[in-house]
């Protein structure tokens, strides 16, 4: 919980576990503030400027946090409430395919091989030919930088997007 000023007001200590866990943590203890990542969401919550005050960072163990913010309804002091928890699998496949630029037509194909699905179970699903399915894929290979389906699944898995 933030106070106006966006200062600790308090804590759970899951909270605290996950503040903890993310880059820089002690550092910013030092100097009494909190890790970077949660100040924009708090301000853009604060502001109400956006629907979903939301950030998605990965931990100094690997694991990968979201951080949301709210306004408390009902405070006419302004506190926010932030939320820290473990990202889902489909956020941080999102992140991955955003990153890597992905159109809206590989990130299903993707999805799909992800899935287990085959070259024909993926031009079934999507309505397309087995060759087309290859063209997406040979663009994903591209844009990854992966040679091969097994290269393409163990990037999404060694970044955290395979559930």
């Amino acid at each position: 919980m933030l106070d106006r000023d966006l200062r600790l007001v308090s804590s759970t200590a899951g909270a605290r576990a996950w503040i903890d866990a993310l880059p820089s943590a002690g550092l910013f203890a030092a100097w009494g503030m909190l890790p970077s990542v949660v100040y924009p969401a708090a301000t853009l919550a604060r502001l109400g400027t956006a629907a979903r005050a939301h950030a998605l960072l990965r931990t100094i163990d690997g694991r990968w946090v979201t951080v949301e913010a709210a306004p408390l309804e009902g405070h006419g002091d302004s506190e926010i409430a932030v939320t820290l928890r473990a990202a889902a699998a489909s956020e941080t496949f999102g992140l991955l395919c955003r990153a890597y630029a992905l159109s809206r037509r590989e990130r299903q194909l993707v999805a799909l091989l992800v899935g287990g699905r085959d070259t024909r179970a993926v031009a079934e699903r999507l309505f397309i030919s087995p060759h087309t399915v290859q063209d997406h894929l040979k663009s994903v290979f591209e844009k990854t930088g992966s040679h091969s389906r097994r290269e393409l699944l163990a990037k999404l898995a060694a970044f955290g997007g395979l559930s």
